[in-house]
């Protein structure tokens, strides 16, 4: 007999449910949990997504406006302008997600694991990748020096090369840092001062940035070591109740309401299959590749 308060694990197929069994107050506090905690993970790996989004709109965009420079648009001054907005708009989206997702990392552990080994080994982990890796740790800096002080690409411009035994020129779009015009704010003179003596004034972008997406797979399987045994069991839980389904229909749990003499409202949740297979993939093979 179903009962009005209790909490059932169901198989559902086009809004029609059966009821596998009854669960109990711990499996459902316990599955709760795990669901929270599923989501959590969905969380970061979606703002990983976010960071490889960027940093691919980043690219297209040059892409696009060096390949508009073959294609017979008019380079004027407007045009420029449009250039040099564009590619400095899609830097800062890349620069801000990568950074704010290794703060959202640390903040998460921190509060976790405050003063533990966990957190302090991935501190640790964290710092050894910031020290190593001067594009990494530029591109930190940069971020707040592109939101709280100007643009950080300084240099957006067309150059003209002759052709050689002709009177014909080919055009060049050049994105560049100007070390001068970093260095005239204080905190990037002072945290990367000694580390920008061996640049020329002017050094390309692409040279910074083009490995840059090693870092943040480094971050989030930084990330996944702490947490690997954690995310695990509560995907193992998960798949407990996925398997007593032996049908291939959606697998939920919730309560039933009865209205009415014969209708019944179910009030489900979904068991998400798909963050499941998804965590088990990066967690039992290799996380997230170069």
């Amino acid at each position: 007999m179903v009962k009005k308060d209790n909490v059932y694990l169901f198989s559902e197929k086009n809004r029609e449910y059966k009821i596998i069994r009854e669960l109990s107050q711990s499996e459902v506090e316990k599955i709760e949990y795990a669901n929270e905690v599923l989501h959590e993970f969905l969380y970061f790996e979606r703002r990983f997504e976010v960071i490889n989004r960027n940093y691919k709109e980043y690219h297209e965009t040059v892409y696009r406006y060096s390949k508009n420079r073959k294609d017979g648009i008019k380079i004027n001054k407007e045009y420029m302008n449009e250039t040099f907005v564009e590619i400095n708009r899609t830097f800062i989206n890349f620069i801000s997600s990568l950074k704010s997702y290794s703060e959202h990392l640390d903040i998460k552990l921190a509060n976790k694991y405050p003063n533990k080994e966990e957190y302090l080994n991935f501190k640790k982990a964290v710092s050894l990748i910031y020290d190593n890796n001067f594009s990494y740790k530029f591109l930190s800096i940069l971020r707040d020096y592109a939101i709280h002080y100007n643009f950080p690409i300084q240099i957006v411009r067309i150059k003209g090369n002759r052709i050689e035994d002709s009177e014909d020129f080919t055009k060049e779009l050049i994105i560049e840092f100007e070390k001068e015009k970093l260095l005239k704010n204080p905190r990037m003179k002072k945290k990367l001062g000694k580390d920008l003596e061996k640049y020329n004034n002017f050094f390309p972008v692409q040279f910074i940035v083009h490995d840059i997406k090693k870092i943040f797979i480094q971050l989030f399987n930084e990330f996944l070591k702490v947490e690997k045994t954690f995310y695990q069991e509560q995907a193992n839980l998960f798949q407990k109740f996925l398997s007593e389904n032996i049908n291939t229909d959606t697998t939920c749990y919730g309560k039933i309401t009865k209205k009415g003499d014969t209708d019944f409202i179910y009030e489900t949740i979904v068991i998400q299959e798909n963050i499941v297979k998804r965590l088990n993939e990066l967690l039992n093979e290799s996380p997230f590749k170069n």
